[in-house]
């Protein structure tokens, strides 16, 4: 099969080391998704809820989420937002915890 425009600008992300693409799946870019499929994950999609959540991903994946999942298991995350702390724990595998259970842990001495 052929090459598409998608499986070019895939091959580009992977030379430039982008190895995590964030995105909702509509009709513009479906050509994209398939590629994806096709390219055996890598680079990895990681579908979320909407748009902007996507964007907020991408913008996390940058710094943030890295070293969520290269930090001990005993480290603490604090997040008071939501649907940050949902983001943490799908794409970091990490819990993240309000700042009321912290200070619950900490008056418990858990």
């Amino acid at each position: 099969m052929a090459m598409t425009v998608a499986d070019h600008l895939l091959e580009r992300l992977r030379e430039w080391g982008i190895h995590r693409v964030f995105g909702y799946p509509a009709d513009g870019i479906n050509g994209i998704v398939g590629a994806l499929r096709r390219a055996g994950n890598d680079p990895q999609f990681i579908q979320a809820r909407h748009g902007e959540m996507a964007a907020s991903m991408a913008c996390a994946e940058r710094v943030l989420l890295p070293a969520f999942r290269e930090a001990s298991p005993a480290m603490v995350v604090v997040a008071d937002g939501f649907s940050c702390r949902t983001q943490i724990a799908q794409a970091a595998d990490c819990r993240a915890l309000h700042t009321a259970e912290v200070l619950s842990m900490a008056l418990h001495r858990e």
